[in-house]
């Protein structure tokens, strides 16, 4: 099963057009909803990106700080990502994503 730390519903409503079709829309609204936008957007290339080599991209609070290698290390909008082969996880960073994921999900509405 894929897990994805990414909402696929928020995703379909790209809100780059607002500011065309509201003028008098607020410019730290407009800039908050598309800068959510483009991290949700990096952040889905990055997890295809890292499932084409055969690899996940695990958040850095879900892994252990001795098992953290900077040269796996990803940065998006200032958070930490590190790429991982699928069978180099253990169950406790897996149950960790997990969690991790459904809370995203679950704060997102």
């Amino acid at each position: 099963m894929t897990y994805s730390l990414v909402n696929a519903d928020k995703m379909r409503k790209d809100p780059r057009k607002l500011a065309y079709l509201y003028p008098h829309m607020p410019v730290i609204r407009y800039k908050q909803l598309t800068e959510e936008y483009h991290r949700g957007i990096t952040l889905l290339t990055a997890e295809k990106i890292a499932d084409m080599f055969g690899c996940v991209l695990i958040p850095s609070s879900c892994v252990h700080h001795s098992r953290r290698r900077p040269d796996r290390r990803v940065m998006i909008y200032g958070r930490g990502y590190y790429v991982r082969e699928t069978e180099d996880v253990t169950n406790l960073e897996w149950e960790k994503f997990r969690l991790f994921a459904q809370e995203m999900r679950d704060a997102d509405g």
